[in-house]
């Protein structure tokens, strides 16, 4: 789990942090990106991805985890808001949705 620090309050917070960010997209899965004075992380997962919210929330505890290892623990200062698209992240092997989400961190990355 993310610092409390490291976490959006609120939805005016994260509505804020979509106006101005830039948006990078891999599959079923969007990371909008906006620097700011400390990194904070939100996962956004609609009950039309998936009706149930135990499913919701597997999918939300997979992908902050994967977050607080690559996003939180950068020197970069940035707002990153992720959403997810699709059902099938939450039963996808660990492996595969690390990738994706390199992958998706690595578009948005300047080099």
């Amino acid at each position: 789990m993310l610092r409390k620090a490291n976490r959006f309050h609120g939805r005016t917070a994260v509505a804020r942090a979509y106006k101005d960010a830039q948006s990078y997209s891999n599959g079923p899965l969007r990371i909008w990106i906006k620097p700011a004075d400390q990194t904070r992380v939100a996962v956004v997962v609609s009950k039309k991805v998936a009706k149930s919210a135990v499913v919701r929330n597997r999918i939300r505890r997979r992908i902050y985890e994967l977050a607080r290892h690559t996003i939180v623990d950068s020197e970069n200062k940035q707002s990153v808001i992720v959403g997810v698209y699709d059902e099938s992240i939450a039963s996808i092997e660990a492996p595969k949705l690390e990738e994706m989400f390199d992958v998706l961190i690595g578009k948005s990355t300047p080099q």
